[in-house]
């Protein structure tokens, strides 16, 4: 998918939201401006590469992805969202946060990587427990994923594991990057330059 092209119709919802969330990501020439290590350039370059590669095959393959595609419209089957929020408001409310957190599983994951990850050379080793308690997360949520369908998903992009250690193929150089952002929005700071990673 070229998020570059203005497009405003789409085969479902959860294309619409995976179009806004990479459309919605400031351009890297803009948020490079102010890094001047040349290290973290190049790393937030490889992270940038790399979410902006999930998001693209993310659209055109949503269900490799296990994302809830036409869920909402099945749903809805040609009836106003409103009348259904009025008629079944929980059953209809459960599906529209679905939905709208579709995509919530890979981000959220990303950052939880960057939080508890520690970096060893070009991979990164997260706690097997860490894991775990995110996987029970996931089950018991409107997300209904697992991290190892997580885990699967992103080898789409060249994110491979080993364990509980992980590297990327393609952007070998992204964790550093990963890793300053969970500490920057962790502590609230404001660093303009991460705010690309959705």
């Amino acid at each position: 998918m070229d998020f570059n092209v203005d497009q405003t119709v789409f085969p479902s919802t959860v294309h619409n939201l995976i179009y806004s969330t990479a459309r919605g990501i400031i351009p890297l020439e803009t948020s490079l401006s102010v890094i001047t290590d040349g290290e973290m350039r190049s790393s937030c370059t490889a992270y940038h590469g790399f979410i902006m590669a999930m998001l693209s095959d993310m659209y055109d393959n949503p269900n490799e992805y296990h994302l809830p595609v036409m869920l909402l419209e099945d749903y809805c089957k040609g009836q106003k969202i409103n009348g259904l929020k009025q008629r079944f408001p929980s059953k209809t409310k459960g599906i529209i946060a679905q939905t709208r957190n579709a995509i919530k599983n890979y981000t959220m994951f990303m950052h939880l990587l960057g939080t508890h990850g520690k970096m060893e050379g070009d991979r990164l080793v997260v706690s097997s427990d860490i894991l775990t308690e995110y996987d029970k997360s996931l089950r018991g949520s409107v997300r209904p994923v697992s991290v190892d369908n997580l885990f699967e998903s992103m080898t789409r992009v060249g994110f491979v594991r080993n364990g509980n250690e992980i590297t990327s193929i393609h952007f070998p150089n992204m964790f550093p990057a990963l890793c300053a952002l969970a500490k920057q929005a962790k502590s609230g700071a404001d660093l303009t330059f991460l705010l690309f990673a959705i």
